[in-house]
């Protein structure tokens, strides 16, 4: 039920419309790696979307990586959902 409030909410949400696609990819050994790691930890894409939004962006090398923390998310709509989103990490290589 919380996930299903929380994608209704991110539907409406006009910061997530500006968000890239977003892919899960594996390695060339095991291409479902990230979609089976994120089952695994119950992250959908939309929760990523919202941490590419609202989260901390940093560039290591070329890694990119987004983190949301609860200091974002309370001047976010997702505040309520602090508990499920709070320290999720989202890396993609640049």
């Amino acid at each position: 039920m919380s996930q299903q409030r929380l994608h209704l909410l991110a539907a409406r949400d006009p910061f997530l419309q500006h968000t890239p696609e977003v892919l899960l990819l594996g390695t060339r050994d095991d291409p479902t790696h990230a979609q089976r790691r994120c089952q695994q930890r119950g992250i959908s894409i939309t929760k990523i979307r919202i941490a590419l939004a609202y989260g901390r962006h940093e560039i290591h090398h070329q890694l990119e990586r987004w983190t949301l923390l609860s200091r974002q998310l309370r001047r976010s709509p997702y505040a309520r959902f602090a508990g499920e989103l709070n320290g999720l990490h989202s890396s993609a290589v640049g």
